[in-house]
């Protein structure tokens, strides 16, 4: 079940320093583990406590399920505390920040390539904008993803 999106102010990023943002790959924390899957590249990633990131976009579409630790994420129109029940869904190229908590985070990261955003009207429309949700069940698929990760046997890619 989810829960109403919690929303964190911990300083709005200003849309107007927007444009100069970099492109940067998908963790600038530190990634344990990373699988290309057809259409998708899944990224298990760790971040230092109390650590920040300063603006930065990236290029594809993620999906990011936190598995320990939080976060506060900031938009240009807004911000959300993540933590262990927090999804976030990012259009490509969405300028954000973020600060870790004292805990840091340890985060599992779905990208779309383009090729597959582009050719589903349903997928463009669900990264058309920031979606925050806060799920009391997003343990379960993400944990199943991360083992596979771990294990990369040749069933791991067609569990992933």
């Amino acid at each position: 079940m989810c829960l109403p999106e919690r929303r964190c102010f911990l300083g709005r990023v200003e849309a107007n320093a927007v444009a100069n943002w970099p492109d940067v790959p998908i963790t600038l924390g530190r990634p344990v583990r990373k699988c290309e899957v057809g259409e998708f590249v899944v990224t298990e990633d760790m971040h230092l406590p109390n650590s920040t990131l300063p603006p930065h976009s990236h290029q594809l579409a993620n999906i990011c399920f936190v598995l320990k630790g939080s976060f506060a994420e900031s938009f240009p129109k807004s911000a959300f505390h993540c933590d262990p029940r927090s999804i976030i869904l990012k259009p490509p190229g969405e300028p954000h920040r973020n600060r870790y908590g004292d805990q840091g985070a340890h985060c599992l990261i779905i990208e779309i390539k383009k090729n597959l955003l582009g050719a589903s009207p349903n997928l463009s429309r669900l990264f058309g904008s920031v979606s925050h949700l806060e799920c009391n069940s997003t343990t379960v698929a993400p944990s199943r993803m991360l083992r596979e990760l771990r294990i990369m046997d040749t069933a791991s890619v067609l569990s992933i």
